[in-house]
């Protein structure tokens, strides 16, 4: 019976000290891999909005664009907003980089064009913000419009 308890405790046992080592190491290694990995996690994107056709038909409604015009702008927008970042918003830096060809240079003249577009003023376009913005243009936009919007740095939409 001393026997078979003595070959029991030494086949199950104890490791050696270069296998508790290795055992050590192997855990710090994975505690430190996923916590570096699990940082990542914290940042998703929040889900890209998607507009229906009752969406467009809406923004249709309150500009100049007919549904059709709304979503071929939609179609731009969303190869706009995602060159750089994919997250269903137009942002500075992309808008640089459609009108400029670089994300990077600071320009006076878009920095204004940008915050005309970014009614909601919270560093970002989405696509109603972008359709509002474009209203201006539209051939069917009254003169007057046309010279007092970019005079005026505020110019939201307000039934152009």
């Amino acid at each position: 019976m001393d026997s078979t308890r003595s070959s029991l405790e030494k086949s199950s046992s104890y490791f050696s000290p270069s296998e508790r080592l290795c055992a050590v190491l192997k855990g710090i290694i994975e505690t430190v891999i996923f916590n570096f990995l699990g940082c990542f996690n914290f940042h998703r994107l929040p889900p890209k909005p998607h507009y229906s056709f009752n969406d467009l038909d809406r923004i249709a409604s309150t500009t100049l664009f007919s549904v059709n015009e709304v979503e071929a702008l939609l179609d731009l927008f969303k190869k706009l907003s995602s060159s750089i970042v994919d997250d269903g918003l137009l942002h500075r830096e992309e808008l640089r980089l459609a009108l400029l060809r670089t994300p990077a240079s600071k320009n006076l003249f878009l920095d204004r064009i940008f915050d005309l577009f970014d009614e909601k003023k919270n560093g970002a376009v989405d696509f109603e913000e972008f359709a509002h913005a474009l209203n201006i243009f539209h051939p069917r936009a009254s003169l007057e419009d046309k010279i007092d919007c970019p005079a005026n740095v505020k110019c939201h939409y307000s039934g152009i």
